[in-house]
């Protein structure tokens, strides 16, 4: 059986997997169809929350905001993102500051103590961390992600970062910073009760290096334009 149909089989049963997730990236045909299993896709981001104040709606101050502040194996952790039930991050955008060229990320998946993935957020931002482009990288302009995949941009500062690897969990995701954030958007979605999950893990991301490659080829392809039907 070749991998595409395995995944093709994994997402019919309604398992919500790292490769099928991959998967779904990268087959144009997914968009014609409701999902199956269904989800809501949400967002958290570092908005301002006087906007929903009649006083304040005009508000601007849309940075350096957390859900929470919070203790964690004896650290001080500022928190972005947290989800309860089964669900997957999709996308993530953050500008690379300067000023926070050291600033520690943390994705902690189903309640556990110690996080699953652990990274310097500059440096996962820019794929030049364990993500390659076309899954993470800088958004500079419309022809810079090809380069990035032969030099990622490791020196880039002040420039938006973008992270595309689906992480999927099945009871939950909590995303801390180890200091105040900047401006951050995170598209995350949220399955129905009860739906199969298996949640992400290095030892599944290192097994599937060699889909995920194939994955970032198809995503970066030019398909020639559909025939023209007006004639």
């Amino acid at each position: 059986m070749t991998t595409s149909r395995a995944l093709f089989h994994l997402a019919a049963r309604g398992e919500i997997t790292l490769p099928a997730l991959l998967h779904e990236m990268a087959d144009r045909d997914v968009v014609t169809s409701l999902p199956a299993p269904g989800y809501t896709l949400k967002q958290s981001s570092s908005h301002d929350s006087h906007i929903n104040d009649p006083e304040g709606w005009h508000s601007n101050n849309d940075h350096d905001r957390a859900l929470r502040a919070e203790v964690n194996e004896g650290r001080n952790e500022w928190v972005i993102m947290d989800d309860k039930g089964p669900g997957a991050v999709v996308r993530y955008w953050t500008p690379l500051a300067q000023d926070r060229e050291n600033q520690i990320i943390r994705f902690y998946l189903d309640g556990a103590p110690s996080p699953a993935i652990t990274a310097k957020l500059n440096d996962l931002f820019r794929g030049c961390g364990f993500v390659p482009p076309p899954f993470a990288f800088v958004s500079f302009n419309e022809h810079d992600l090809r380069h990035q995949l032969e030099k990622p941009r490791t020196d880039a500062k002040g420039v938006g970062g973008d992270l595309y690897l689906p992480i999927p969990y099945a009871k939950g995701c909590k995303i801390t910073l180890d200091s105040m954030p900047f401006y951050y958007v995170i598209n995350f979605r949220s399955y129905e009760p009860g739906t199969a999950v298996k949640s992400f893990t290095m030892a599944d991301f290192e097994a599937t290096k060699p889909l995920l490659r194939e994955t970032g080829e198809k995503l970066l392809e030019n398909p020639a334009p559909a025939a023209d039907l007006s004639e």
